[in-house]
C-alpha cells in the first residue's frame, strides 16, 4: 500500500505540476510573442529551433543515468552510487563540450546558405545562436542532478523546479514589454541565465540532501562503470535518434 500511496501521491504532483504549467507557459507565449513581434518571435524560434532538435539527447542521457542510480540505490551500495554519479558528471561535461564545438561549427554554415534571415536581423540572430549554445551546454550539465531527483522518485522538487521554471519565463515575458534595449536580444541572454540559474539551483539541492551527490573524479573514478554507463545511453541515444 505504501508503494501504491507514493505512486498516487507522485503522478498527483506531475498532474498539478502539468496543469500549472502549461496555464503559464500559454499566457507567457502570448506576452513573449506581443513584445517581440511575429517576425521576431519567429526568428527566435527559427534559430532556437536548430538546437532545440537535441532535446532528445538529454532525456535519453538522462534515462540512461536513471537506471544506473536506482540499480545501484536498490542494491544498497552508497559508494557505487557515487561512482554512477561521478562518471555521468564526466560523460556530460564531454558530451556538453563536442556539443558546443559541433553547434559553433554548424552555425557557421546555417548563417551562410541554409537559414534564411532578413539581411537586417542576421547579426542579432547569430548573437541569440551563440546564446542558445550556452544554454543547452549547462542544461546538459545538469542531466546527472535530474537523474539523481527522479531515481528518488522526488517528484516534489521536480515539479517545484518546473513551477519556477515556468514563473520566471513569465516574469522574461513581462520584463520585455518594458525593455528599452533590443526585445529579441534580451530574451535570448535572459533564457541563456534562466538554465544556468536552474543548474545551479538543481546542483544546491543534490548536494544538501543526497550523500551520492559527492565530486570527487580521482576517488570515484571507473573506467569499466564509464565505458557501461555510455555504452547503454549510446543503445538509448540511437532509440531516441531513429
Amino acid at each position: 500500500m505504501q508503494a501504491a500511496h507514493r505512486v498516487a501521491k507522485n503522478t498527483g504532483i506531475l498532474y498539478a505540476r502539468m496543469a500549472i504549467t502549461v496555464f503559464i507557459s500559454l499566457y507567457a507565449t502570448r506576452l513573449v510573442l506581443a513584445a517581440l513581434g511575429v517576425a521576431d518571435f519567429g526568428l527566435f524560434n527559427v534559430v532556437g529551433g536548430v538546437v532545440a532538435m537535441l532535446g532528445f539527447l538529454n532525456s535519453s542521457m538522462a534515462a540512461a543515468t536513471q537506471r544506473f542510480m536506482s540499480y545501484a540505490q536498490g542494491e544498497g551500495d552508497l559508494e557505487k552510487v557515487k561512482r554512477i554519479f561521478n562518471m555521468s558528471t564526466i560523460l556530460h561535461a564531454g558530451i556538453a563540450v563536442l556539443m558546443v564545438l559541433i553547434l559553433e561549427i554548424a552555425g557557421y554554415f546555417f548563417f551562410n546558405g541554409i537559414l534564411n534571415i532578413a539581411p537586417d536581423r542576421v547579426e542579432v540572430a547569430k548573437i541569440i545562436y551563440h546564446f542558445m549554445v550556452v544554454s543547452t551546454f549547462f542544461t546538459v550539465l545538469s542531466v546527472p542532478y535530474e537523474a539523481v531527483i527522479t531515481s528518488h522518485e522526488n517528484m516534489l522538487f521536480y515539479a517545484i523546479v518546473g513551477i519556477i521554471e515556468a514563473v520566471l519565463k513569465l516574469g522574461i515575458a513581462l520584463y520585455l514589454a518594458y525593455s528599452a534595449y533590443d526585445h529579441l536580444i534580451a530574451y535570448g541572454l535572459l533564457m541563456a541565465i534562466l538554465a544556468i540559474f536552474l543548474l545551479v539551483l538543481r546542483r544546491v539541492y543534490c548536494h544538501s540532501y543526497y550523500a551520492e551527490c559527492e565530486l570527487n573524479f580521482r576517488k570515484y573514478y571507473a573506467k569499466d562503470l564509464m565505458k557501461e554507463i555510455s555504452s547503454f545511453a549510446g543503445w538509448s541515444l540511437l532509440g531516441s535518434v531513429s
